[in-house]
Formats: C-alpha cells, structure tokens, sequence
C-alpha cells in the first residue's frame, strides 16, 4: 500500500471536499425546501436565511469545481489527481469487477483494462460537460472572483453568458456529487483495499432544520 500512498492521501482530502460539498448542498436545498414560510418571517431572519442559501450555492459551486479540477503544473486532491496517482497500478479480476460495475451504475461501459477507471471517468466528464463549464465560469467570474465589467464597453457574448446563465440543477448537482462519492468509496474499499468508508453526514443539515422550525414556530407557523 506504500507504493500508492500518494493515491490514498489524495482520496482521503478529496472526501473531506465530497464532505463539505454534502453540506453545502443539502443547507441550499434545505432553505429552498422551506422558502415559502420563510418568506413570512421577518425581513431580518428572512434575509439571513437567503444569505445562508446563497453562501451555500456559492461553496457548493467551488467544491464541485475543486473535485472535477483536473492536474496540470500543479497536483491536485481532485478525482483527476487521484487517477494520476494511480497510473501504474494493474488492477486484479475483482477490482477490474468492481470498476465495471460502478461504470455501469452511470450507465457507461469500458474494455476490462488497467485504463477503465480513466475511461469511465473521461466519458462522464464529457457527458456532463456543459455543466461542468457553467460551474467553472461561475467560480471565474463569480464565485471566487469578481471581474470587473465596463458599462461603456460592449461585452462579448461568452462573457455576458458567464454572469447570466444558470447554475446546473439540483439534480445535475447531485448527480455530480453521486459520481464523486461513489468513485471515493470505490478507491478506498475495493482499489486500496483501505477499509469500509462513510462520506455522509447529517450534523449540518439537522441543526439548521432544527433552527429554521425554532424561527417559524416562534412566528406562529407550523413547520410541516
């Protein structure tokens, strides 16, 4: 396992981002779960709870981009940088299985080969391209920077699209962070052999729900 200690360390802090990018998710679904009476409460507490959803949606949006962020000059804790890692490795019958099927689960198939793992990878990248793109320009332009627009100039169209395109779906978004999750699991379990992984957590989603019910019941509203 020395040999790939590398691969592992890599996996490990890419689950601490699949972590957080749970979190972030399920806070911006949550609020956006109880938007109706939130926005009988009063501007104050309906204003931070907005403020919580777009924090959310925001952080979501750069974890997702961390995860699928692919290794050029600089290595990377991304499903990318883990794959790099594991270039050498030649894959026994039961790991080549375990590749197989968790490419079929996402509906894509692969040769039986030391490259499945890159393949099935590559194809639902490409797959989910668009998407992909839309949260990378959300974070250029965005998230992570704030690039300055000039009213006097006409902007070229990629620009505008980037600040006014939607973010990918809920679904879109779960999807990608169902892919992730699963390909974690998949190195930790059945390719490094490392044990028996749980990527969820709830600690973050109970006790802002425990909250937003504490704020309507204070208002008069029944939660449910």
């Amino acid at each position: 396992m020395l040999k790939y200690q590398k691969a592992s360390l890599k996996n490990r802090r890419l689950g601490v981002l699949i972590g957080d990018l749970r979190d972030y998710l399920d806070t911006a679904w949550l609020v956006n779960q109880y938007s109706r009476k939130i926005n009988k409460l009063s501007w104050k507490r309906y204003e931070f709870l907005g403020w919580v959803q777009n924090v959310s949606y925001k952080s979501a949006v750069i974890e997702l981009c961390k995860i699928y962020e692919p290794e050029d000059r600089y290595e990377r804790n991304s499903i990318w940088g883990v794959i790099s890692s594991l270039k050498s490795k030649s894959y026994d019958k039961n790991e080549q299985d375990s590749i197989l099927l968790f490419g079929q689960k996402y509906k894509i198939s692969e040769p039986r080969s030391d490259k499945a793992i890159k393949g099935i990878f590559k194809k639902f990248t490409y797959r989910h391209r668009m998407s992909l793109k839309k949260l990378r320009n959300y974070r250029n332009k965005v998230g992570a920077h704030s690039e300055y627009l000039d009213p006097a100039k006409k902007l070229p169209t990629n620009k505008l699209r980037a600040f006014s395109e939607k973010l990918p779906s809920q679904k879109e978004m779960e999807l990608l962070y169902s892919f992730a999750h699963d390909f974690c699991v998949l190195v930790f379990e059945k390719i490094l052999k490392e044990g028996s992984l749980s990527l969820t957590f709830q600690y973050v989603h109970s006790s802002l729900e425990n909250c937003i019910q504490i704020l309507l019941r204070d208002k008069g509203l029944e939660p449910n």
